[in-house]
């Protein structure tokens, strides 16, 4: 499992909760097409979802 350090999100996301609601968005999407059949992973879809937000592969909700 890969380790997320408080400070490569600082780098990126001033505001952490907005991260940590992007990610659990990004998860719960993966999880959705895991169930659906669309998508295979190896890997914890937290874990994955956490790090794709990191990378700025998830999608921002503009609210």
């Amino acid at each position: 499992m890969q380790e997320i350090s408080l400070e490569k999100i600082w780098e990126r996301y001033e505001n952490k909760y907005r991260f940590l609601a992007m990610a659990s968005r990004e998860a719960r999407r993966l999880i959705e097409e895991v169930a659906e059949g669309r998508i295979d992973v190896v890997e914890n879809p937290y874990s994955l979802g956490l790090a794709r937000t990191l990378r700025g592969e998830a999608e921002e909700k503009q609210e």
